[in-house]
């Protein structure tokens, strides 16, 4: 029979969702099963793009089918989401770091 999903999760686990580009996606081609690490570039001093590690090493749970968006050039991009397994900790630090990001 087909699994529920949240008895995949590790005990205390939660399962995120966002959205990645085809770029930092691999072009679309992870799939569950897959480690990625996550890494955040933030605006620093003097308005320079500094870029950090946030986390290694986490599964891939799940992957959406591609969708096109239109960026602020009008340009086509396509995105897809990604589902990945953190602890509660990882998962707030994820959310704060795509808020700064942004």
């Amino acid at each position: 029979g087909n699994k529920v999903f949240s008895s995949t999760l590790g005990v205390g686990k939660r399962a995120l969702t966002f959205e990645v580009d085809t770029v930092n996606s691999v072009s679309g081609m992870l799939r569950p099963g897959d480690r990625i690490d996550l890494l955040y570039t933030a605006k620093g001093l003097d308005s320079v793009d500094v870029t950090q590690p946030l986390l290694s090493n986490l599964e891939i749970l799940a992957t959406d089918q591609n969708q096109t968006r239109r960026d602020e050039n009008g340009k086509e991009r396509n995105f897809s989401t990604i589902t990945m397994e953190l602890s509660p900790q990882d998962a707030q630090r994820v959310i704060v770091a795509k808020q700064v990001a942004a």
